[in-house]
């Protein structure tokens, strides 16, 4: 594990780390990985900013890339604002740190994932991201909403699918300024969650109206 970490990164900035094995072959599948990764990230953003006022986009930036392991630094900023009464940029610089925390608090709650997530893991982490929305001063920008609980099973699920890509001894952290403190989390290739709440989040029953199209024959009367 790394301890030291080289550069300060800024409350809306975050780094995927990817430690490799230069023996193993296939390299394509680190990029692919992390390029998942990313658009995961970009899903996630894009349901939580959703929690805040409508129209908000969020995009994130490619700050820099570094070798030895690979680094890449990215940073969660808002493009655009519609309501004029949130145009100015300490409010893009609070959604971005909000973004950042509670990507954070995902990993950490699939971080814990020895055994499924359970009912109450969802609870704590929808808590805990209202937590950093009170924290942040996003919750008092709009009419701020608990996310949704099937987007953050998908936001996971992307996420997952990023790291799954890569190659079995490939292992890919995530590192952001939580608190004043630069923290350091492993992603898992690996995601189980409790079927008491993917039952909760699909118990909609969904009815297929198939529509049949008959051709019908004209009937030769001669």
């Amino acid at each position: 594990g790394r301890i030291m970490i080289e550069k300060d990164l800024d409350n809306n900035q975050f780094c995927i780390i990817v430690d490799y094995d230069k023996t193993e072959s296939k390299p394509e599948q680190i990029f692919l990985g992390i390029a998942t990764l990313i658009e995961g990230f970009q899903y996630t953003d894009k349901e939580l900013v959703g929690c805040i006022a409508k129209d908000i986009e969020p995009i994130i930036m490619l700050d820099d890339i570094e070798q030895g392991s690979i680094k890449v630094y990215l940073r969660s900023v808002i493009e655009s604002i519609p309501d004029e009464g949130l145009k100015n940029c300490d409010v893009k610089r609070i959604i971005g740190e909000f973004l950042v925390k509670a990507k954070y608090a995902l990993l950490k709650t699939m971080d814990k994932n020895d055994t499924p997530l359970t009912e109450t893991a969802f609870n704590e982490l929808e808590d805990k991201i209202s937590k950093h929305a009170e924290e942040t001063g996003v919750s008092e920008l709009g009419c701020y909403t608990k996310p949704k609980r099937e987007s953050i099973v998908k936001s996971m699920a992307l996420i997952t699918d990023g790291v799954s890509k890569m190659r079995a001894t490939d292992h890919v952290s995530f590192e952001a300024n939580i608190e004043d403190k630069e923290q350091l989390i492993w992603i898992s290739p690996k995601l189980e969650i409790d079927d008491a709440v993917t039952d909760s989040i699909t118990q909609d029953e969904i009815i297929n109206h198939q529509v049949v199209i008959l051709k019908i024959q004209k009937v030769d009367f001669i």
